[in-house]
């Protein structure tokens, strides 16, 4: 993996648009598919405030900002930085607010107790609408999208090494 980023960010940033589409596709579908199959009325549903762990909210929210912070360590790669990241963070934070907001929903609305929800119910809930082809799909999405995290990581702290060894 470490040898795509050697050879350049024209390469990873190729990577990185297939790998968002095949991480993004499976979830379109599963909202797609599973729209139709919902009970509306599972999401107006919610818990008393006291049941609510507030420590993993907050920390699934923070987590979910990882990575932008990084994204001004490669901006000498970017012709105009400061008209295109403006644009590029807002249509990043809707994608993934709407990406996360509608899953959950959809993933509400179809399955049976929301209880059950773990780490890895996403798979779950799109063998309940789709069947194992589209569980097997957000698995491989899921992985996907780590290696895809995981590149955009290096690329970014090789370029912070850059910059501190140019600057003496």
């Amino acid at each position: 993996l470490t040898y795509l980023n050697w050879r350049g960010l024209e390469i990873v940033g190729i990577l990185s648009i297939f790998l968002a589409i095949f991480s993004l596709l499976p979830f379109i579908i599963m909202w797609l598919i599973g729209l139709p199959q919902m009970d509306f009325s599972k999401c107006l549903e919610t818990k008393p405030v006291e049941d609510v762990d507030w420590g993993l909210l907050l920390n699934t929210l923070f987590w979910n900002l990882n990575y932008f912070d990084t994204a001004s360590s490669l901006a000498s790669e970017v012709e105009d930085p400061t008209h295109s990241f403006p644009i590029a963070l807002k249509i990043a934070v809707i994608v993934i607010g709407g990406m996360y907001l509608l899953s959950a929903i959809v993933g509400t609305g179809v399955t049976p107790d929301g209880e059950e929800w773990d780490d890895s119910y996403y798979s779950t809930v799109g063998e309940i609408i789709g069947g194992s082809w589209l569980k097997g799909w957000i698995v491989c999405a899921v992985a996907l999208s780590s290696i895809g995290m995981f590149e955009a990581q290096l690329s970014s702290n090789a370029y912070l090494i850059l910059g501190m060894t140019q600057r003496g």
